[in-house]
Formats: C-alpha cells, sequence, structure tokens
C-alpha cells in the first residue's frame, strides 16, 4: 500500500509551551488512525495540525512537515480541500472559529451549496436533529466559542 499522510518530525508549539516533540508517522492508503494516550499527550494538536485547525491560533507554531500525497499541507493544498480529505470525530464537540450558523453550513458550503434558503433549511433541520434548535436558534449569528 502507497504512503497517504508522512508526518516528518512534526513539533507543536503553543507559545513557549511544545505540545508534540519530533512526530514521525506513515499512514498509508486506506488505513483508519486512532490516537489515543493519556491526557495532555498531544492527541488533539496532532490532529488539528493534520486538519490546520491551528491556523487562526496567533500562539501555534509548528516545525516539521506533513505530507499528503507527497504535497506540503502548509504549501500547497488549499485548507477546504485537505478538510475534504482528512475527517476526524472529536469525542467533544469542537466548533471552528465561526458563527454557530457558518459551522453548522461549512460542511454544505464546502460541497458547493451557496443558496442562502439552501443553506438555512440545512442548518436548520440539522441542527433539530441533533435537539440544539431550540437552544440555539435566536444566536445562530454569533460567534459560537463565546
Amino acid at each position: 500500500m502507497t504512503v497517504k499522510i508522512q508526518i516528518e518530525n512534526l513539533s507543536v508549539f503553543y507559545g513557549p509551551i511544545q505540545s508534540l516533540k519530533t512526530v514521525s508517522l506513515d499512514v498509508k492508503e486506506f488505513e483508519i488512525l486512532g490516537v489515543i494516550g493519556p491526557a495532555n499527550s498531544g492527541k488533539t494538536s496532532l490532529l488539528r495540525t493534520l486538519n490546520r485547525l491551528n491556523d487562526e491560533n496567533p500562539l501555534f507554531r509548528r516545525e516539521g512537515r506533513i505530507l499528503l500525497d507527497g504535497s506540503d499541507i502548509y504549501e500547497k493544498i488549499d485548507t477546504p480541500a485537505l478538510r475534504k480529505k482528512i475527517g476526524m470525530v472529536f469525542a467533544l464537540p469542537t466548533p471552528l472559529p465561526l458563527s454557530i450558523f457558518d459551522n453548522a453550513a461549512y460542511g454544505p458550503r464546502l460541497h458547493g451549496i451557496r443558496e442562502r434558503g439552501e443553506l438555512e433549511a440545512i442548518v436548520e433541520r440539522s441542527l433539530k436533529a441533533a435537539f440544539l434548535w431550540e437552544e440555539v436558534k435566536d444566536r445562530l449569528h454569533t460567534h459560537a466559542m463565546k
């Protein structure tokens, strides 16, 4: 099997705190990667770095390379395209740094849905299915992480 993701000497820092130290790992095509370990061992830092969810964090710094199909994900790959290819599931909800509406509409937008009415219907249906609609319907356009 061919290597799909290559992590080469990856170190992750948040300000002066080092979260990962020189991690190297190959993930083969069609392989499912599960990351387990004790609290504060860098699991989430690794996953957030693979999916570039740390891009908006001003304290984030990385050393080393991550290649997807041979291309450096921090140089030659569009972030939305990367996130379509590298899916993740977190034990706790991890909203993007957007409004509740924009977080819920993120996936449909990635797949080309742009019409406002269609997005509104998808967001409402999704939030109702997750039993969140009544709690958040009045603050859909406020920042999710506040």
